[in-house]
């Protein structure tokens, strides 16, 4: 699927105001950089500077970004979704924080949730992330011959 067009500025305005709101150092620091893994998904280079976190309601790059990517389509989201690196918990944590950070603009800004349907990450089984190895069993008779 074509990458979405979403105003830079806009994007860096809306994350920056979103990740202000968030309480502590660490939340915000994991906010930030599942955010910048989100606009560079959606073509936006990483936040150089800190835009303005407070009046982005009456930004116009911010609402124009808020109405590009509430318009991107649920396929798009589900395959960079899908498309997401690292671990089972690492992928459904970037999830959870694009669903957030979605939820915030979307009320703010009174848009379409556009990731209202998204949920986390499949999982392949419980256990089974971690088998690594295949395991080969051996009959009575075999282990009888090999002893």
């Amino acid at each position: 699927m074509a990458t979405p067009q979403v105003d830079p500025e806009g994007f860096r305005a809306l994350a920056a105001a979103f990740v202000a709101t968030r309480g502590s150092a660490n939340t915000r620091a994991a906010y930030g950089r599942d955010l910048r893994l989100l606009g560079e998904a959606l073509g936006v280079q990483p936040m150089d500077a800190d835009a303005p976190p407070f009046g982005v309601e009456d930004h116009p790059g911010a609402r124009r970004a808020a109405q590009q990517m509430s318009a991107v389509p649920a396929g798009w989201w589900q395959d960079w979704r899908d498309g997401l690196d690292g671990r089972r918990s690492s992928r459904a944590r970037r999830v959870a924080a694009v669903r957030a950070f979605c939820r915030w603009w979307s009320r703010a800004l009174d848009l379409p949730n556009p990731v209202e349907n998204l949920r986390p990450p499949a999982s392949a089984g419980r256990g089974q992330e971690r088998l690594t190895r295949e395991v080969a069993a051996l009959s009575a008779s075999q282990v009888r011959r090999m002893c």
